[in-house]
């Protein structure tokens, strides 16, 4: 498969616009949409798979439903883009959709590279997660 030829600020576009599907406007159809079948990721427990990565999105969603993400910086090189951003919101509900008593976590920054393949994230890896939640009123 060749990589497809995008300009430095596409890959950043690109994925700011699956993010802010996925994980602000809880549009779970981003995962289809712009995501290989193939995928693959690793790290810091992070999703081995497509199902996988289907599954951590919509428990996000279910337990996390303020939940942000903002993207801080991006550096693309070739096709892979490294990506440092901070989350926040309020782990409001359990897996089984109780509430959940605080301590909430709230802030966590984390640090991501990703490599888009013809407009499909095929791997995602992420490098270091840092809760700020305790840096945070609650």
């Amino acid at each position: 498969m060749a990589a497809a030829n995008m300009s430095s600020g596409d890959l950043d576009a690109f994925y700011r616009r699956y993010i802010d599907r996925v994980v602000n406007e809880h549009d779970m159809s981003a995962v289809d949409d712009l995501v290989s079948p193939d995928y693959t990721g690793g790290g810091y427990g992070w999703a081995q798979n497509l199902e996988e990565l289907r599954e951590f999105y919509d428990r996000q969603n279910r337990t996390r439903p303020d939940w942000r993400i903002e993207i801080q910086q991006t550096l693309q090189v070739g096709d892979w883009l490294a990506v440092r951003a901070v989350a926040g919101g309020k782990e409001a509900y359990n897996d089984d959709g109780s509430p959940k008593p605080p301590p909430y976590m709230t802030s966590v920054e984390w640090l991501a590279v990703v490599h888009v393949i013809d407009e499909r994230i095929v791997e995602g890896r992420v490098i270091s997660v840092a809760d700020h939640s305790k840096d945070e009123p609650r």
